[in-house]
């Protein structure tokens, strides 16, 4: 499966591709919103993982063009961030974790679903 993680923090990033690659993904690591958006037009991944704060637009910015685009509206999406699920369902987010208390772990059994 390709996921794309999308993180402002480089480091963030790598540690969640580790993860994900020891489980047998390919991943590609973004750290701007805008090249992410661009890419996926090229080359659609299975699922995103992202965090809110990102260089260039946030994740909300990035989620919205995602989902105005009718070959990415069904890419699934895990948000890392300490914003309230309730608060995001409007985006079409399959989950929210809380990227200050969340194990690498949660992210797996999330990324697991999608299949």
């Amino acid at each position: 499966m390709l996921i794309y993680v999308v993180d402002g923090s480089l480091e963030w990033g790598k540690t969640i591709e580790r993860v994900l690659k020891a489980e047998g993904h390919r991943t590609k690591v973004f750290t701007d919103g805008l090249d992410a958006i661009e890419v996926m037009g090229e080359k659609r991944p299975d699922g995103v993982v992202c965090a809110v704060e990102l260089v260039g637009p946030n994740a909300f910015s990035l989620i919205n063009e995602m989902r105005s685009d009718a070959g990415m509206v069904d890419i699934p999406v895990v948000l890392l961030t300490d914003v309230p699920m309730g608060e995001v369902e409007a985006y079409g987010i399959q989950a929210v974790l809380n990227k200050h208390e969340m194990k690498p772990e949660m992210i797996v059994h999330e990324v697991k679903k999608w299949t």
